[in-house]
């Protein structure tokens, strides 16, 4: 699932992003022509500016040269940080041409209420709607050249996420720390760490409106939180701690999709198309610098032997869900309770339904990775799961699975919840739990399992073994006295 800048740069479309404002113009005819290139075209449209009081023109000169400049080259994978301007924006799905408000423009007809939002990237976005503000008389003075080196380094640094976070147990592993290890204020303190960081690169894109005076500190630090709305609170506190994960999910799950919902969730609006290719570039490389630098944080501090992995062999782009399924089956494995509930509710996961790609259920699984605490909770749910549920690949019940691992605990769990005792294995010959605990040799399962009600009269095989019969083969005497001296029947 290799990106390249050109994919990133794709991502960084306008037709998510409201530039409807108060102050619309009229384009002239040969504008709405110069604007219709697509995005490799090399024209930029010639009227981008607004009706707001401009800026000193020299100053506006070394601000935004690249943005008026016909000639856009395009920035190749790994390319180095140079003077280079970001490409034409694409038309939007709209079938706007040049200008979003010209009178011709069937996307000029459209308010910004009857624009269609995006999917959210997660069930949290859904119940926060952002209030746009427009800044263009901020953007301005934003260095195009910095933009397309902050593009460069954000296609790097997702591609070395998602594989980390593909590889091995590295998410749940991730996800149970910002769950459960710590506490809120470490995570605010992680969080700001991070953003301070991007709040300098942010200053060092508007140095020469700085230098001039033109803008504030002030004026920066407000755009910067309408485009990265979701800090402070929304990262960090306990009701939303959620919110980073989802957004983990969004970006390793290599969907344009979800990026595209992800990326243009910003409180700003423009008139211009290239602010907004400004706005939303910014919102990419602050998301991605913030993850990174978090997950970075994570592996100096945790004491657990993370998985390394190759960026050159990155997943195959998935859909949410199964991104979320796979991880939900690891948190099983590990033991995570707190990643599986949040996994289940944020992408409504059936708990008792899901199987994996070997026909395993959550409930098999837990018992199987040995985890009762999960296997515990699992058994509360309504429904309750199929405990009796055959494994297609092995043939096994959880219970037939439980034996095998030699788990008394979730043996009687299981048994309580209605297990069947004398489910029989096609796969095995018809082997019982019984069997299986005899052939192991594990005398105290199956005393458990005779003092729990098992069947001793059952036969395996075309030979028709007993257990008995087996015990006494196998020579495990101790086994085959209490056998012997049992006296349960059908």
């Amino acid at each position: 699932m290799s990106r390249s800048v050109r994919d990133l740069r794709e991502l960084i479309c306008i037709s998510r992003l409201s530039y409807h404002g108060e102050e619309e113009q009229d384009p002239e005819p040969e504008n709405l022509n110069a604007a219709s290139e697509d995005f490799n075209g090399n024209r930029v449209p010639k009227d981008t500016k607004t009706k707001r009081k401009s800026p000193k023109k020299k100053v506006k000169d070394k601000a935004i040269s690249g943005l008026e400049s016909h000639k856009s080259p395009r920035l190749s994978p790994g390319g180095s940080s140079k003077a280079v301007i970001l490409p034409p924006i694409r038309n939007s799905s709209a079938g706007s041409s040049g200008s979003s408000s010209g009178r011709n423009s069937p996307a000029s007809s459209l308010t910004n209420e009857e624009l269609q939002p995006c999917r959210p990237f997660s069930s949290i976005a859904k119940k926060y709607q952002p209030r746009k503000t427009n800044f263009d008389d901020v953007l301005v003075y934003m260095d195009a050249t910095v933009i397309a080196e902050w593009l460069s380094r954000a296609n790097k640094s997702v591609q070395s996420l998602t594989s980390w976070l593909h590889s091995g147990c590295n998410f749940v592993h991730f996800a149970h720390f910002w769950l459960s290890d710590l506490v809120d204020s470490k995570r605010r303190d992680a969080i700001d760490m991070e953003f301070s960081i991007v709040m300098d690169e942010v200053q060092f894109a508007f140095g020469v409106g700085l230098q001039g005076k033109e803008i504030s500190m002030e004026d920066i630090r407000s755009l910067t939180t309408a485009i990265f709305w979701e800090y402070p609170g929304k990262l960090s506190d306990t009701e939303n701690q959620h919110y980073f994960l989802t957004m983990l999910i969004c970006l390793c799950s290599g969907r344009q999709d979800n990026y595209k919902s992800l990326l243009s969730n910003v409180r700003c609006s423009t008139n211009n198309k290239q602010f907004a290719q400004l706005v939303l570039a910014t919102r990419s490389f602050t998301i991605v610098s913030i993850c990174s630098g978090v997950i970075e944080f994570f592996k100096q501090v945790s004491p657990v032997n993370l998985t390394h992995c190759d960026i050159t062999s990155a997943p195959h782009a998935q859909d949410l869900i199964s991104v979320a399924k796979l991880f939900a089956f690891q948190a099983v494995e590990k033991g995570f309770l707190d990643v599986f509930k949040f996994l289940v509710e944020e992408y409504q996961l059936d708990p008792v339904l899901t199987i994996d790609s070997s026909d395993k259920t959550f409930l098999f699984t837990s018992v199987i990775s040995g985890q009762e605490q999960v296997l515990n909770y699992l058994l509360s749910l309504e429904p309750r799961p199929n405990v009796n549920k055959v494994v297609s690949a092995s043939g096994n019940t959880p219970l037939h699975a439980a034996v095998n691992c030699g788990n008394q605990s979730m043996v009687k769990l299981l048994a309580n919840a209605g297990a069947d005792l004398n489910a029989a294995n096609e796969d095995c010959n018809g082997a019982t739990p019984l069997f299986l605990a005899i052939m192991s040799g594990n005398l105290a399962m199956v005393s458990l399992l005779l003092s729990l009600g098992c069947r001793t009269n059952v036969y395996m095989g075309a030979l028709a073994v007993s257990p008995l019969d087996l015990a006494k083969e196998l020579e495990l005497h101790d086994i085959a006295e209490m056998l012997d001296s049992s006296h349960i029947t059908e």
